[in-house]
């Protein structure tokens, strides 16, 4: 007997097959609980045909939701720690369940068939271009709790393939997909899909889901495209208005003709919002093209009750050349216009004066508001045309050196204060914030990787002569992939902080011999104390408003310490923290954007506050001590050797609201912190020079007078 376990399976009018795939598992499984996920035209509808099978729940959708979606719903719904997710048109001629889970270990993603796809499949390129691993989606069982983990199944087609980029990405797919030997032997597949198909579907060339749709169910997205080129490139327009049409989920297109280009794309937009009826708008470029599920993949975002509160929903482009032989596709590091809800659009209306980046412009409003965007992490979507022949939007410049200094980093904020630092000097220096390309890097005399991630994994295994360099700021060492890079593959590991280094140590149980400690550093001449500044009531916190950052916290100080008013420069990731603020916080709590000048943001401020579980060395204290202002944190492990004020209660946090001294901060900086002493040992790193006089070294602020005897209280 099978426990622990639900299975999933999603319908689209295969009443025929279904029927006999249910009967061929509950025969040798009659106590496994089902979810069959229903995407059959309400006429239709699964419940009708089903026997009364007693352990199975027929959900009911209304639409064809699509193989990945549903499979996630399902995903979703089952309350058990693992999921048996099996396709309409298999039949169990043998019971392999129990072999299979004998397979599974704490990490395990799955178990299934595991096939291998080429990377052109899916039109990237990651890492040395082999191909990927895929559970394939037919039968297979997956850890619910590692699933989490990962981007979620969206696609229709190839339903496990976003999943399966994304671990692989991370470098894991060998170690959590495990491979069950002869599956076919227990399951007939008999390649029949997830709907009914006659004879004469087959004669049509390419099948498109959205050709199935029931005519009356009414789509969520408009697809909103300016012609402003198919006077000269007609086949760039058709080539966008073909990828609408075979979208995979149902969507209404709206062309506002723009030939001439007499109307700027501000004023197109606002016209196309006044004439559409979708609750959601998708903005796509006439010289561009969408992936088949991109629209899939917004409406299952769409419909999620947690992102109920977004005001928009976007991809990063893949960005392809014109005419050259070369023509690999590579991330773009921003987003598209994306997928807006129409509410929104119709309450903020574009500026119609601007004449290109406006999308930019757009976008910055939003944050300056606090709403709420959503960056989906896709492989794919939306896919840009780099060409010369630029109009309205202007041209995105996309430079492919190979510098003699690589650095791979997917937040290159950390890093682009010391890249400046390295060009002054004259040096050759790439930042690359995609996943990491041996290509990119081959002609370089040293590899730094700025963050452990699953780029870090690729480099440790990459085979050249260039030193490598990897640089470690926190939230890393808590992460499995921490235990997948080849660490001793490194010359030189650097830490930001020595707590950070010690708890990399414990858990891989060992001591790194190529690992030293350099803290961040800061630009104290962009930070300024202002003349006659006077002490106020205004407190301060700057970063990602996130679990992990602890704004909860911060929400009871704000509550707690009502006559103080609490400005928040920051972003939510978590689109459920993001309404929970919305609707609970305080009125003496104001949000305001993540600010890039933020020297402006502390000008009329006296405190700056950390509140987070765990840090490493965190940049904005630093900075806003190099602005004078008091630096309070909650007494997160390692902080003892930062020189920040600390507490963990709330009567510690009163008195730390006495005595502020903005010089003594800001010295402290200058002495210990300040870029001018941090980067000339970065720069010694990538020299080759002896590093053993920064090894297991910190700055001597652990026994400062920020750091002792202020933790106490009742």
């Amino acid at each position: 007997m099978v426990t622990n376990l639900t299975g999933i399976v999603v319908s689209y009018n295969t009443r025929q097959l279904l029927d006999e795939c249910l009967k061929s598992v509950t025969k040798f499984y009659p106590d496994l609980p089902i979810i069959v996920i229903d995407g059959s035209e309400k006429t239709n509808p699964c419940y009708s045909y089903i026997p009364k099978f007693k352990n199975v729940t027929k959900i009911q959708v209304g639409y064809n939701i699509g193989h990945g979606a549903g499979m996630a719903m399902g995903i979703a719904m089952a309350k058990t720690d693992y999921v048996l997710i099996f396709d309409s048109d298999i039949v169990m001629k043998k019971a392999p369940i129990e072999k299979m889970m004998k397979l599974f270990e704490p990490n395990t993603f799955g178990v299934g068939e595991v096939v291998k796809v080429p990377q052109s499949t899916y039109g990237i390129q990651v890492g040395d271009g082999s191909d990927i691993s895929c559970l394939h989606p037919y039968f297979h069982i997956i850890n619910k709790k590692v699933y989490a983990q990962f981007l979620p199944y969206v696609h229709s087609g190839g339903p496990t393939a976003l999943t399966s980029i994304d671990i692989y990405r991370r470098g894991l797919s060998n170690i959590i997909l495990k491979d069950f030997p002869k599956l076919r032997e227990y399951i007939q597949h008999d390649w029949r899909g997830t709907r009914d198909l006659s004879p004469e579907d087959f004669n049509k060339g390419q099948i498109r889901i959205s050709d199935y749709f029931p005519k009356e169910v009414n789509s969520l997205i408009t697809v909103v495209m300016i012609d402003s080129r198919s006077d000269k490139h007609p086949d760039w327009v058709q080539t966008a208005i073909n990828s609408v049409k075979k979208q995979t989920y149902p969507v209404k297109l709206l062309v506002i003709n723009n030939i001439g280009r007499k109307k700027t794309i501000g004023e197109c937009w606002n016209e196309a919002v006044r004439h559409i009826k979708t609750p959601w708008v998708f903005f796509l470029g006439d010289d561009d093209w969408i992936t088949p599920d991109l629209c899939g993949l917004f409406a299952y975002y769409i419909q999620r009750p947690d992102m109920q509160h977004a005001v928009s929903f976007t991809t990063n482009m893949t960005v392809y050349r014109e005419n050259q032989e070369d023509t690999r596709s590579k991330e773009l590091p921003r987003p598209h216009t994306g997928c807006w809800k129409l509410e929104y659009l119709k309450k903020y209306p574009f500026n119609e004066k601007l004449l290109k980046g406006i999308d930019r412009e757009y976008i910055e409003e939003v944050e300056k508001r606090g709403d709420t965007k959503i960056l989906i992490h896709y492989h794919a979507g939306y896919h840009y045309r780099q060409h010369d022949d630029y109009s309205i939007a202007g041209k995105i410049e996309l430079k492919y050196e190979q510098p003699d200094i690589y650095i791979n980093s997917r937040y290159p904020i950390f890093i682009q204060p010391f890249v400046k630092y390295l060009k002054d000097k004259g040096e050759s220096v790439v930042v690359d914030n995609h996943p990491f390309e041996a290509w990119m890097a081959e002609k370089a005399r040293t590899i730094w990787c700025d963050w452990g991630d699953s780029n870090a994994v690729l480099i440790s295994k990459y085979k050249t002569k260039a030193k490598k360099i990897l640089r470690i700021h926190a939230y890393e060492v808590f992460e499995p992939t921490l235990h997948y890079i080849d660490l001793d593959a490194f010359d030189t590991i650097i830490f930001v902080a020595q707590h950070i280094k010690d708890y990399a140590e414990l858990v891989l149980q060992r001591e790194l011999k190529n690992a030293i400690v350099i803290p961040n550093g800061v630009d104290t001449d962009g930070f300024t104390i202002p003349d006659n500044k006077e002490v106020n009531n205004n407190v301060c916190y700057a970063g990602e408003l996130s679990r992990k950052k602890g704004i909860g916290l911060l929400m009871l100080l704000g509550k707690h310490f009502s006559a103080y008013n609490f400005h928040i420069a920051g972003k939510f990731n978590e689109p459920d923290v993001a309404h929970w603020f919305h609707e609970r916080k305080p009125k003496n709590v104001y949000l305001e954007p993540y600010s890039y000048s933020l020297n402006d943001f502390f000008k009329d401020k006296s405190y700056i506050v950390n509140t987070s579980l765990r840090e490493g060395c965190p940049v904005t204290m630093l900075q806003g001590m190099s602005a004078g202002l008091k630096p309070i944190s909650y007494e997160w492990v390692g902080v003892e050797n930062m020189p920040f004020y600390r507490f963990n209660n709330l009567n510690t946090f009163t008195r730390l609201l006495l005595d502020v001294e903005p010089e003594i901060y800001r010295n402290q900086i200058i002495e210990n912190y300040n870029i001018e002493n941090i980067y000339p040992k970065f720069e010694n790193i990538l020299n080759g020079n002896n590093i053993s006089k920064y090894r297991n070294k910190i700055q001597n602020t652990g026994k400062s007078r920020f750091s002792v005897g202020i933790t106490g209280g009742s």
